[in-house]
Order: structure tokens, then C-alpha cells, then sequence
């Protein structure tokens, strides 16, 4: 076949290589399949080597088949909805939708809605949608409806595609609740500026209203009262807003507060009272935002925090993130260092050329000086999180760590000391308790002198990463979380002026060993094999004084450190269900158990690979006009269940669907309304996945497929080693 229209064209029948003799003729079938409407013409050539070339004109009508829209369902609020809660003026406060489309792209369609408090609703309105694209989509009728409570309404709709083709869906009904109510919110007049008490952070922690008298209505989604909120700059801390509400219909009910990243906080209310209620948010950095409130059910209001940008905390203080260099003026500092996960901390201010260095303990304040425009870099090193220290018998880590912020004021130094001014005799080294156990207190004390007659106080530095404030008292009393060796040392200040202060004490050596106690592992027990993916208990007691807490770890057999099984500190008794990776490297390992005390034990087990089930078998048949079946099949040696992810070729980005999980061998099905390019893998119920298969498309109906009795009687003739002769004659076959 040629020409330009030769493609919509094509030999079914009589086609390729054949010879006649005189007289004789042969029958060519044409099939016509236009890809558009229009006349299209063709030629079809017979070339003879013994005779004449014979060409046959071809043409055919294209004709345009429509399809009529598809039929309106799933509809949005759900058939038989009840207890909808409408706006305070009644709007229903999602738009009406629904699925429909057009199996024909590009088609209009309009959408005719029927729509009142009748079982057969009258007529209501007329929209459009955009083009059709062939595939079943979401519709919506976005204009307002403004409702009764408390009223059932039904609602239907017909779609007309531009050739007036038709469907129409079914009525649909649903029930309208209450009305939302006005809700009064109005800063309290102790709330001028209301400090959290639970804060442990040394930040500015505090919530302020900017309109100090005003109080605000609010309405639905309606914007309130202005609110100032202060945070730490490198990591959300939480909050509490202060506000009286008021709501205006009878009986009591709950004030349910959530924040912009989610965090809830409920309290009660009562009819006709103003209380004072604090919604707990989570702010990150320094914003301006307003507080709003609606109703959700009967007694129910919400009260989001809107933020907005934030704003540049004021002159004098400089928030520095980690990583990062700050620039400062020729003067004398002071410098804190904050860390919210993580009280052991210590680390260091760095001068760009190294010749500056202060180290910074968490919560204390160093003074340092710098020089015009000098660079300092925040950056500095911690004791990592409490089990990975605990488990290695209390050393220190040498992981990396960054601040989350430093603090940086400046202010004017002391004044110079004259030379008849003197600081305190250094003091002498502390006398105490040098044996103690993890948790257990003891006393230490010291004494020093000053030439002047001055007042002392006294700073302790406990070796632990923490220190006591200055004191008048010569003797303080402290405790130890983690074994190990500790040097205890002390500093004297005196009280004139000058503040001046002596140097550091000699240490005394204070070892600190774990409590009296043991854990013990219940499960595994030893020698188990867990098979890759598989979920186990692990069960532990705990005898004797070990602590309140443990962590649990995974250590490989060489002893380093595989994983954290538990992310936090958990009960010193209790269980645990741990699921092995799906892809754990085989070997022994051992489950690790450790107190905060450093008491503890483990128990040996091994892992054993996890086989993948087998490549899957992939097939397809055709069981409707324009519907397929995928099918896959495929087998696990373990006898695990099995689900069947497929994956369709589309334009515009593969899609992938599983199946629900079935028993090692069974089928595993995949329906589409059209010719899809699909591959499929088998995922058992450990998590291990089979390679890929190959690629299958359904091509153009095979001769079994359209007579399928015949396969049958093939397949017994065949056995005998018959032929079977199929004459076509009057549309019968013989």
C-alpha cells in the first residue's frame, strides 16, 4: 500500500508472495482504520514478474464516533452525609464535587445542577468544565451555597458533551448540622508580658500582645487580635499564648488550639465566662502573626497562629547559626552557648587566625575580646547523646557538633584595679568523698583568703561539663549521672568593684562507678536466627538500682556499633518489637541493653538472608471491549505472602500499582481500559523484591483469541500427529 494516506490502511488478508495461473484470481482485504475524520486515499500495488502490474485505488470515509460523557459519581459531601457544619452565615463550607470526564478529548462538556430540599430537586444552575482529556476527573461547582441547618438537601447532575450526547448520575443527598458560632478572644491583663516558666532555655522566651486594650471579634477565618512572638533562631521552641475567650451559645465545651506545624493543646470552657486559657505552639525564630478562631461542632473552637515574615531581632544582640562567620566592631563581648537536645555540651569561639579561642560551657557566659572587624567562627564539639557514650564505658565521643545558636553582647570591661587591689588567695584544693556511685550526692568543701578583707564567693567546677554560680557558701554538695573519672575544682571572687578573681584550685580525683545492679535479657535467647525483615520481641528485667532508664543498641560481632534500636531513653523493664532491614547484612550480632548507669548486658543472635521471591510470570488477556487483565505469578522459598507491584509505561512518568498481599504462588491482577506497556516484580512480606520482569504489551487479537475452541481442538489433533483443514464458506467455518 502507498500514498499518503498508506498508514490508514492495512492487508488482513491475501497478502505477500503468491502466483496464479490463466484465469485464476485472488482476493485482497483491505482493512480501513482512519485516525481522524476526512476522505482518505490510497493505492494498492500487485507487482508482477510475469505480467502486468496491477493498481487498486483505495478510499474511505473517516467518519467522528462520540462518546457520551461519563457518568457523574462519588460525590463530595458523601451520599447520606450527616451533621455538616455550615459557616456562620450558612455557607457550606466545601464546594459541591463530583467525578465525571468525557472518554473523548477535547470535548466541552456542560453540567446541569438539580438542587433543593425536594427528593427530585429542581433545576439550580449550569457550569463548564475545560476540555476533556478522555480520563474520569474531579469536577466542582465552586459557587457558595448558603444553607439551612439542620436540613437534608438533594442534589443532581447531567452532563451534555458539545454533540448533545448525555448522561445523568443519581440524586444524592446530605444533612446540614449546626452553624458555627462567634467566638470572643481578648488578651488577658496579666498577659502583658508572660514569661513561660517551664522554659529551660536562657532566650527570651515570651509572647506579646500588640494591641494591649483592644478586644476582637472574631468570625470565621476571620483575622483577631496581633500578637509579638520571640524564639530561639536555630530550632523551634514552645510557646504558650495567652487569651481569654468567650463563646456565645449555652452549655460548656472544649478549646481545641493548634499551631501552624500541628501542635494541639485542649482545655475546657464555660458558658458565659472569660477565662484564661494558654494555646501551646511551636515558634521557630522571631514573628508578628495574629490569632483566629472558629467553631468545628457544637462546643468546639480552633485557634490557629497565623505567621507572617519574621522580624530582625533588635540591636544589641547578635544570633549567630552554627557554620557561620559573624562580624564584630572593636569591642568586649560576652559569649553563650545554647543547645536544646543536649545538656553535656561544651565547645569553643574561634578567631579566624586561631589566636583566639574561648571555650563555652552550656548556660555559662565568657567574656572575650576581639579586634576591629574580627571574624568569629561558632563552631565547637559536645558529648554525643547519652547511650553511645554510656555503652563505650563513658568516654567522651568525638562526633562533630555544631551550637544551635551563640549569643553575643557587647558591653563595656571592668575597670582597672589599682595597685593596692588584690584577688582572693587561690583556694585550696577541695576535701570530699573521692569513691562515689552514679546518682549518689556528696559534700566538698574549701576555704581561701583575701589580703583586702574582702567578701569571697566561691564558683565549682565539677569536671562533669557543669559548674555551680558564685556563692558565699565554702561547701556545696553534687551528684554524678555517668561513671567515670571527675576532677573537682573551685574558684574565689571577691566582692569589691573590681570583682576580681583567683585562680583555679588543684582538682581533686573523685572516681564514680555504676550502682549495685544487673539487667537481664529475656528475649532472643541465645543463638536465635532472625531472618532478614522479620519482627521479633525483645524482652528485658532489670535487677537491683540500675536507674529509671535504658537504651537499647545493635552491635555487630566485630563490636562496633550497628544502630540504635530504641531513638530515646525507655523503661529499665519492659519489651520492645524490633524489625530486622530487609537487606541487614547476614552475620552474628548482639543485642546490647545499657542503663544510664552503665549497667547492662547482651545477647548473641544471628541474621540469615531472607531469599526474594522468584521472577514473576507476567501475561495479559483481553476480558472486555477495551479492557485487560495483567496477570503475574510468582513463588517464595521461604513461603512468605506476596504482593504484586506493576508498573505501567505512561507519558509523562511511569505509575506504579500493588496489589493487596496473596499466598506464594498466587495470582496477582492488574485491570486498565486500554493497551498498556506494564513490567511487574514480586515484594514478599519481609520486604525482599524479585528483579523485574520484562516488558509486555497486548498487540493486535491472535486467531485463538477470537475463536478459542479452536486452540482446544488443535492441541488433540496435534497429539496424533492430524492436520485439521479450516475452510471459511457463507461466514461459517468448517
Amino acid at each position: 500500500i502507498t500514498g499518503n494516506d498508506a498508514d490508514q490502511f492495512e492487508i488482513t488478508q491475501g497478502g505477500g508472495v503468491f502466483s496464479l495461473d490463466l484465469g485464476e484470481s485472488k482476493t485482497i482485504k483491505i482493512r480501513f482504520h482512519p485516525t481522524e475524520a476526512g476522505v482518505k486515499n490510497a493505492e494498492l500495488i500487485a507487482d508482477g514478474s510475469n505480467c502486468d502490474d496491477d493498481i487498486s485505488s483505495l478510499s474511505g470515509n473517516g467518519v467522528y464516533m462520540n462518546h457520551a460523557p461519563y457518568t457523574p459519581s462519588d460525590p463530595i459531601p458523601e451520599n447520606g452525609a450527616t451533621d455538616i457544619t455550615l459557616d456562620i452565615d450558612g455557607k457550606l463550607p466545601h464546594s459541591l464535587s463530583f467525578y465525571s470526564g468525557d472518554p473523548d478529548e477535547n470535548d466541552f462538556i456542560t453540567y446541569t445542577l438539580y438542587f433543593g430540599t425536594d427528593s427530585d430537586p429542581p433545576f439550580y444552575d449550569v457550569f463548564y468544565s475545560p476540555p476533556a482529556t478522555g480520563e474520569i476527573e474531579k469536577m466542582t461547582y465552586y459557587k457558595d451555597l448558603y444553607l439551612e441547618d439542620h436540613t437534608t438537601y438533594y442534589w443532581r447532575i447531567k452532563a451534555e458533551d458539545n454533540t448533545g450526547a448525555t448522561t445523568e448520575g443519581e440524586t444524592w443527598c446530605f444533612t446540614t448540622g449546626i452553624k458555627m458560632q462567634d467566638v470572643t478572644l481578648s488578651k488577658p491583663d496579666k498577659a502583658d508580658e508572660w514569661i513561660d516558666p517551664l522554659s529551660i532555655y536562657s532566650l527570651p522566651n515570651l509572647v506579646r500582645w500588640s494591641n494591649t486594650d483592644e478586644k476582637t471579634w472574631l468570625k470565621n477565618n476571620g483575622y483577631g487580635s496581633k500578637i509579638k512572638c520571640e524564639g530561639g533562631y536555630a530550632r523551634a521552641a514552645t510557646k504558650f499564648i495567652p487569651f481569654d475567650v468567650v463563646h456565645d451559645w449555652y452549655g460548656t465545651g472544649w478549646l481545641t488550639v493548634s499551631s501552624f506545624i500541628g501542635c494541639r493543646y485542649t482545655v475546657p470552657i464555660v458558658y458565659g465566662k472569660s477565662s484564661w486559657h494558654k494555646a501551646r505552639v511551636s515558634i521557630k525564630g522571631y514573628y508578628e502573626g495574629y490569632i483566629k478562631a472558629f467553631t468545628l461542632a457544637n462546643t468546639h473552637i480552633s485557634v490557629d497562629l497565623i505567621i507572617t515574615d519574621p522580624e530582625v531581632y533588635p540591636h544589641p544582640y547578635f544570633y549567630s547559626q552554627s557554620k557561620e562567620y559573624v562580624t564584630l566592631e572593636e569591642k568586649h563581648y560576652t559569649a553563650v552557648s545554647s543547645d536544646y537536645d543536649n545538656p553535656h555540651i561544651s565547645g569553643y569561639l574561634t578567631h579566624e587566625d586561631d589566636y583566639l579561642e574561648a571555650w563555652l560551657q552550656e548556660g555559662h557566659t565568657y567574656d572575650i575580646w576581639v579586634g576591629i572587624n574580627a571574624q568569629i567562627l561558632v563552631a565547637g564539639f559536645a558529648i554525643s547523646d547519652p547511650i553511645p557514650n554510656i555503652i563505650a564505658g563513658g568516654a567522651l565521643s568525638d562526633i562533630k557538633f555544631w551550637f544551635d545558636e551563640i549569643k553575643i553582647d557587647y558591653h563595656n570591661p571592668p575597670p582597672s584595679p589599682p595597685e593596692n587591689e588584690h584577688p582572693p588567695d587561690t583556694p585550696l584544693v577541695p576535701s570530699g568523698s573521692q569513691l562515689l556511685k552514679t546518682g549518689e550526692t556528696a559534700e566538698y568543701s574549701t576555704t581561701s583568703d583575701d589580703l583586702d578583707g574582702d567578701k569571697i564567693y566561691y564558683k565549682w567546677y565539677w569536671g562533669d561539663g557543669t559548674t555551680s554560680e558564685w556563692v558565699e557558701e565554702s561547701s556545696q554538695q553534687h551528684s554524678y549521672d555517668l561513671p567515670g573519672v571527675y576532677y573537682v575544682r573551685v574558684q574565689a571572687k571577691d566582692d569589691s568593684e573590681y570583682e576580681l578573681e583567683s585562680n583555679l584550685s588543684e582538682g581533686l580525683q573523685v572516681n564514680v562507678t555504676p550502682p549495685d545492679g544487673t539487667i537481664t535479657i529475656e528475649t532472643p535467647t541465645a543463638g536465635e536466627e532472625w531472618r532478614q525483615g522479620t519482627k521479633h520481641k525483645i524482652k528485658w528485667n532489670s535487677i537491683g538500682d540500675i536507674g529509671d532508664k535504658v537504651g537499647v543498641a545493635l552491635y555487630k560481632n566485630d563490636g562496633s556499633l550497628d544502630q540504635y534500636i530504641t531513638s530515646e531513653w525507655v523503661q529499665n523493664t519492659g519489651e520492645y518489637l524490633y524489625k530486622i532491614d530487609p537487606y541487614q547484612k547476614p552475620g552474628e550480632y548482639s543485642i546490647v541493653i545499657m542503663s544510664l548507669a552503665n549497667a547492662g548486658c547482651s545477647r548473641c543472635f544471628t541474621v540469615v538472608e531472607n531469599n526474594p521471591p522468584t521472577l514473576p510470570e507476567i501475561s495479559y488477556k483481553k476480558v472486555g471491549a477495551m479492557r485487560y487483565r495483567y496477570s503475574a505469578v510468582s513463588t517464595d522459598p521461604e513461603g512468605d505472602l506476596i504482593k504484586y507491584v506493576f508498573e505501567i509505561d505512561k507519558f509523562g512518568g511511569n505509575e506504579e500499582h500493588s496489589t493487596a498481599y496473596v499466598d506464594s504462588g498466587e495470582n496477582g491482577y492488574l485491570y486498565l481500559n486500554y493497551k498498556g506497556k506494564v513490567k511487574v516484580k514480586a515484594v514478599d512480606a519481609c520486604g525482599k523484591s524479585s528483579e523485574w520482569s520484562k516488558w509486555v504489551t497486548p498487540g493486535n487479537a491472535r486467531f485463538y483469541e477470537r475463536f478459542s475452541i479452536l486452540e482446544i481442538l488443535f492441541k488433540k489433533m496435534m497429539i496424533g500427529n492430524a492436520w485439521i483443514l479450516l475452510i471459511k464458506k457463507n461466514n461459517f467455518l468448517t
